[in-house]
């Protein structure tokens, strides 16, 4: 379901300010958050799943490269995630 995407695009910008940042717990909660406000879309899968690799959740970081892939196949960045 998704909402206002002006509204709830704050948690991505943050997420990533908080992946720059090194501070990749706080990221992966407003990814995650993102995504649970149904932007479940190619780019936040992309950066969830890095955030995940820096936290040494490689299974779980493949799983987002691969969801990422499949909703854009032509999207190279999650592939080079692999």
């Amino acid at each position: 379901m998704k909402t206002n995407k002006a509204k709830d695009h704050h948690y991505f910008e943050k997420g990533w300010m908080c992946f720059q940042a090194k501070q990749f717990d706080s990221a992966l909660a407003l990814f995650d958050r993102y995504i649970q406000k149904g932007y479940k879309d190619p780019y936040s899968l992309f950066y969830k799943a890095n955030t995940l690799k820096a936290l040494g959740k490689i299974d779980d970081a493949e799983i987002a490269y691969r969801e990422s892939i499949r909703l854009d196949p032509v999207f190279i960045d999650p592939q080079m995630g692999l």
